[in-house]
């Protein structure tokens, strides 16, 4: 038995002070111990909780997004979390192929793109080429290390936005939504 299992203690009363619930322990020699845990039922309307959550997610506005992620499993997520909210997305796995697609689209709104990237040139970076030939793309980047760690000199430059990994779907909307919007904002004339 591995000395971390040895020390600990699995304290099921106290489990049950928090929830109330009912358990069954059941143990065989060269079999293992099996516990079943039977949480009480709700009465919350799960249509409702389903729908107080979809109306928290903002839906695209026609916007085209790059993601830029070198982690496949990673950037299949994204794009399809992306894709279920409306937006139209290209997808890249360095910043090499990300410059690619952006030659190839003349619509780009916002490049989604991990901090560090493969072959040389980081998300930070490859936001700074791609604003000196598109000014109006927004820029969120995403990281799997803390948020210190993706800082640039102790920040990110101004209008970047940062998002850690992993992200529920609600989040990521609304980073890209803030997003968006900020740099619309920063592109329009001020009023007079």
């Amino acid at each position: 038995m591995p000395s971390s299992l040895k020390s600990s203690k699995f304290v099921l009363p106290e489990i049950d002070k928090l929830a109330d619930l009912e358990r069954r322990l059941a143990s065989e020699e060269g079999e293992g111990t099996t516990v079943n845990l039977y949480l009480p039922r709700s009465n919350i309307d799960e249509d409702a909780v389903h729908s107080t959550a979809q109306d928290d997610v903002p839906v695209a506005g026609g916007e085209t997004i790059l993601v830029v992620e070198d982690d496949p499993d990673v950037r299949t997520l994204t794009v399809t979390l992306l894709s279920d909210l409306g937006y139209e997305i290209l997808e890249a796995a360095d910043a090499k192929s990300a410059l690619a697609a952006l030659d190839s689209s003349s619509s780009i709104n916002l490049l989604l793109s991990n901090v560090v990237l493969p072959g040389g040139i980081s998300g930070p970076e490859l936001a700074a080429e791609i604003l000196q030939s598109r000014p109006g793309v927004a820029i969120l980047h995403t990281s799997g290390y803390t948020e210190n760690a993706a800082l640039h000199q102790g920040r990110l430059d101004n209008g970047i936005e940062l998002i850690n990994k992993p992200f529920k779907k609600s989040d990521l909307a609304q980073m890209v939504r803030a997003a968006s919007i900020n740099r619309n904002c920063e592109r329009s004339p001020p009023m007079v």
